[in-house]
């Protein structure tokens, strides 16, 4: 009997070996097969077209007249336009198209990047207050919890009233701006709490051009494009009080920039871009960055001096024999420390120094001005051409014969776009774009 068992056991699965190979190898299958098989190679098979990393640089700016590039960071993710860095405490958070990255900064010639928080949908400005981050989005913004640096956490996501989209966002005291996609819509929310409180909403002027927040409440003062012979009288209060401009601007190019005491613009046209060489057209474009300060003159008869005391432009950096000869050189130099960021782990790059004579001509110079920031009297400024510029300007009291304004270094970084700049004590740091091509 036993025997009979153990016969018809193996009958049957002969039986059932035949009929799996005979179905395994049906038409239908084998079809079923080199799809999955076509499909595979294609996610394996790396891309061929060009496609975009980001970088992260650190640059010394201990000796104002000659900053060195210290160490950079390459990120394997693609930046937007939007996407900004912003320094809090010990550590620099940056965006980049859907991931906010958390660098520790508490040794600048050795930054230690930490992680990356991701976004289903894509992600542009950042900006901190307290030990939150606020990242802006097209359609909403999302408040980051970052009380432990290392770990950031997502604590809620807000959408603007009416479904509008996104253009640009600021923060002052425990407020923040939401300016709308569509220009003329201000949405003010509270972050006295855990989760932001919608206040109120502003609908702006059709000429608005700076919006300079109230110190004790969410009210805004909208300034009108400047215009006729007191064209910036509207602004003396504000900066005599010390009263920040939010750093919004209604242009899509144009660019504000506000401390305690000066105001920084791109011209007012709204447009940074280089000037051409002519010498009859420098005459009717300013172009570059105006900084605009106020002081009293005479306390008795309560006189007010105010307008811009420093123009940054290429007629006044270039000046001289520049316009005669035609170009510039500049030694680009490369990072002699680079990492890159391998399974989320940072890794070393091999010692491979890029040292590469750059000219700025007629037709190249140094692109638009991408980003600035002040401290004190200094703006440190990228532009899209990969340079790197500090420029120092005087005070309204301070200007006198020779006293506009000057130019301490430029130089230029490493084979990149830089977007945005976030500055320090001795370093800044700076988030850029390198198109690199996938073998």
């Amino acid at each position: 009997m036993k025997k009979d068992s153990d016969f018809s056991t193996f009958l049957l699965r002969n039986f059932m070996l035949l009929t799996l190979f005979s179905i395994a190898w049906s038409p239908g299958l084998i079809n079923q097969y080199k799809t999955q098989a076509v499909a595979q190679s294609k996610i394996d098979k790396p891309p061929s077209k060009i496609t975009e990393h980001s970088i992260f640089t650190v640059i010394e700016i201990e000796d104002l007249e000659y900053p060195k590039l210290e160490v950079d960071i390459q990120l394997p993710y693609r930046v937007n336009p939007k996407n900004t860095v912003v320094l809090v405490a010990k550590h620099a958070y940056a965006t980049t198209e859907k991931h906010l990255h958390v660098i520790d900064v508490s040794k600048p010639y050795l930054p230690s990047y930490q992680t990356s928080l991701a976004f289903q949908d894509e992600i542009g400005k950042v900006v901190a207050y307290e030990n939150r981050l606020i990242v802006a989005g097209d359609k909403e913004f999302h408040i980051i919890d970052i009380s432990d640096p290392t770990e950031p956490v997502i604590q809620s996501t807000m959408k603007l009233p009416n479904k509008n989209g996104i253009k640009d966002m600021d923060v002052q005291n425990e407020y923040l701006y939401v300016l709308g996609e569509d220009n003329f819509s201000l949405y003010i929310f509270s972050l006295e709490f855990n989760q932001p409180r919608f206040v109120k909403s502003n609908k702006l002027s059709k000429r608005w051009w700076l919006l300079c927040p109230d110190v004790t409440s969410p009210k805004v003062q909208q300034i009108q494009f400047p215009s006729g012979r007191n064209r910036y009288s509207s602004l003396h209060i504000p900066l005599l009080a010390q009263r920040r401009f939010l750093q919004l601007h209604p242009s899509a190019h144009g660019i504000i920039r506000s401390s305690d005491e000066f105001l920084v613009s791109t011209d007012f046209s709204s447009k940074a871009n280089d000037l051409p060489i002519k010498r009859e057209m420098l005459r009717k474009h300013i172009g570059g960055l105006s900084v605009i300060d106020a002081c009293w003159i005479d306390e008795v008869r309560k006189s007010i001096r105010i307008g811009p005391t420093a123009i940054y432009n290429v007629k006044r950096k270039y000046r001289g024999n520049f316009f005669d000869e035609g170009k510039k050189t500049l030694k680009r130099h490369k990072p002699k420390i680079s990492h890159a960021i391998v399974n989320g782990k940072m890794q070393q790059i091999g010692y491979n120094p890029l040292i590469e004579t750059v000219e700025i001509n007629n037709k190249t110079y140094e692109g638009q001005i991408t980003d600035y920031q002040i401290s004190g009297n200094l703006i440190y400024i990228v532009s899209e051409k990969g340079f790197f510029s500090i420029f120092h300007f005087f005070s309204i009291e301070e200007m006198g014969p020779g006293k506009l304004g000057k130019v301490l270094s430029t130089i230029p970084l490493q084979a990149s776009q830089p977007i945005s700049i976030a500055v320090g004590k001795h370093h800044a740091y700076v988030l850029a774009r390198t198109p690199i091509k996938e073998k």
